[in-house]
């Protein structure tokens, strides 16, 4: 225990998580006010809205993100200078990338919306949202930047500017007995990018003369891309099935179902706190040089099960006592929710314990199996969601969730347990 609490990377996790928690219990607050103020309908909007932006983002920022922290940590811990010329051809495209899809989807907004979503009273959630993607998507590069560079007191100062302006925003509506979706989509769109642009222009702004130098001379944007297209097909496919559920139900169930599930889905991603923490913190550390050899991961992963095992204790007793308190928060309108939250709520778990093996077969370029991985969740979640949500709804779909990313943690768990996984020879970036 006691080299526990000497380890750089416990007291890295347990930095970014207490910063995470503050922001998240900012946005807990948020939430609140959001659930019980805003109509139902409205709500459910709310809930499309979220889902597009969240998709977008996933899609097209976090896909290249995962990639670029990646080879950017093990390139700085190489090379001890930041790959400039990566992080402005990764901003290059990923903008471009998504400003086209939006230009695209506005072309006919109703056709997108009803593929997705079955109804077309949710166009202008899903053209909000898809301008709200492009806001996300600026601010998680900036992120990501600060994670590859292990910079985790500017990753935490991000979140907490973020939470506090959303949280001082909807105060604002809520004095004006405004918490309507049009002008909480808005805020909260403008919020995202005027906070992206600050912080990317901050970030480039403190990039020194030799740095610069040094990125003309080296340039690994085509290698970067070239050699992660694994990587990335997998963040694609991740984010593609990330809002399979909402689709599935807005298509077979009411609005008044999506609302639930959206309340529920809202807690459970508050939740995955310490699965952010976590990630944040362990995809750099896993790619530095000194810790590519098997034996080493190995030997943390052994160590990492003797500390997440135990939390099933408090998830369990939430479960079985938590209902009274979740009702009370959120309103009996959405009592019905709790069952979908508990569900989701022992994702949390698997995904608590199972959380580095994926990170593991990044930190080893072992890219097309886990694209592959993904591909699996992809398909539990496309069938699971297609024959449980017209027969459960909600309940169906917080199943499918924790079916499909288990899909995907359980077999890197064998895959990095019981292969011997080795790097290639060849350096990337």
């Amino acid at each position: 225990m006691n080299s526990l609490f000497r380890s750089l990377t416990f007291k890295n996790i347990v930095k970014v998580a207490a910063g995470d928690i503050t922001a998240r219990a900012i946005s807990v607050l948020t939430s609140i006010i959001l659930i019980r103020e805003m109509p139902v309908h409205d709500y459910a909007a709310f809930v499309v809205y979220l889902s597009v932006a969240v998709t977008l983002a996933g899609l097209v920022g976090n896909s290249i993100n995962i990639a670029l922290i990646r080879f950017a940590a093990e390139f700085i811990s190489r090379e001890s200078y930041r790959p400039v010329g990566l992080y402005r051809g990764v901003f290059i495209v990923e903008f471009a990338i998504a400003a086209s899809l939006t230009l695209f989807a506005a072309i006919a907004p109703e056709k997108p919306t009803v593929l997705f979503f079955g109804q077309s009273d949710f166009v202008q959630a899903f053209m909000l949202g898809m301008l709200a993607g492009i806001a996300s998507i600026l601010l998680q590069l900036a992120q990501a930047f600060y994670q590859s560079e292990e910079k985790f007191n500017r990753y935490i100062l991000t979140l907490w500017t973020r939470s506090l302006s959303v949280l001082a925003f909807t105060l604002i509506l809520l004095g004006t007995k405004g918490i309507t979706f049009m002008p909480v989509a808005i805020g909260f769109l403008v919020i995202d990018f005027a906070l992206g642009a600050f912080f990317l222009i901050r970030h480039f702004a403190g990039i020194t003369v030799v740095e610069g130098e040094r990125a003309g001379a080296h340039k690994p944007d085509a290698e970067f891309f070239a050699s992660s297209g694994w990587l990335i097909g997998y963040a694609v496919v991740l984010a593609a099935f990330g809002r399979v559920d909402i689709m599935m139900l807005s298509h077979f169930t009411s609005g008044e179902e999506v609302a639930n599930y959206g309340v529920a889905f809202r807690y459970y991603s508050i939740m995955l706190i310490s699965l952010g923490s976590i990630t944040v913190v362990l995809r750099p550390k896993l790619a530095h040089a000194d810790m590519l050899q098997p034996e080493r991961q190995r030997a943390f992963l052994k160590n990492w099960h003797r500390y997440t095992l135990w939390t099933a204790i408090p998830i369990l007793a939430f479960i079985i006592f938590g209902k009274p308190l979740y009702v009370w928060i959120n309103g009996e309108q959405y009592s019905d929710s709790f069952s979908m939250f508990a569900i989701l709520t022992s994702g949390v778990w698997l995904g608590l314990v199972l959380n580095p093996y994926v990170k593991i077969l990044i930190a080893n370029r072992n890219f097309s199996s886990i694209f592959f991985l993904g591909l699996a969740a992809f398909a539990v979640a496309i069938t699971g969601n297609y024959f449980l949500v017209p027969v459960m709804g909600g309940i169906g779909a917080a199943i499918v969730t924790v079916a499909a990313n288990t899909a995907i943690n359980f077999p890197a768990m064998i895959t990095v347990s019981y292969t011997h996984l080795t790097l290639p020879t060849k350096r990337i970036v």
